[in-house]
C-alpha cells in the first residue's frame, strides 16, 4: 500500500504493482496500470480527480466499489478479467467497453452484461 498523495494533478501516474491498493488517492487524472493482477475494494474509490484508467492484459480481478465516485466516464475491461464485483452507484460511466475474447463479460452499446 503506498502514499501517492503528493502527484500533481495534472500528472499520468504510471503503478507497476501487482496488487493495487492505495492509503490515500492520487491525485493525478490518469492512471496506468502496468502490470496489476488485482485492484483491490475501494482502491480509487473518493479520488475525485482520476479522469481515465488503462487497465492491463493480465488483470484478474476488480474489487467492490474501486471506482467510486471518480471522474472516469469510459472504461476497458480487458480479456483476462474474470471478477468485477460490485461497483454501487456512485460511478458515472458512460461506457464499459470489454475485449471481445474475455469470455466472462460483454459490452452491448457500452453496457456491460
Amino acid at each position: 500500500m503506498f502514499d501517492y498523495s503528493y502527484i500533481k494533478a495534472t500528472d499520468t501516474l504510471l503503478i507497476d504493482d501487482e496488487t493495487v491498493q492505495f492509503y490515500n488517492c492520487p491525485r493525478a487524472k490518469e492512471i496506468i496500470l502496468k502490470n496489476a493482477k488485482e485492484i483491490k475494494a475501494y482502491t480509487f474509490s473518493e479520488c475525485s480527480y482520476i479522469e481515465k484508467i488503462v487497465l492491463p492484459e493480465g488483470l484478474k480481478s476488480i474489487g467492490i466499489g474501486a471506482f467510486n465516485n471518480t471522474k472516469i466516464r469510459e472504461l476497458t475491461l480487458p480479456k483476462s478479467l474474470t471478477e468485477f464485483e460490485y461497483q454501487g452507484i456512485l460511478p458515472q460511466w458512460e461506457k464499459i467497453n470489454v475485449d471481445e475474447k474475455n469470455p466472462y463479460f460483454k459490452s452491448v452499446d457500452g453496457v456491460l452484461y
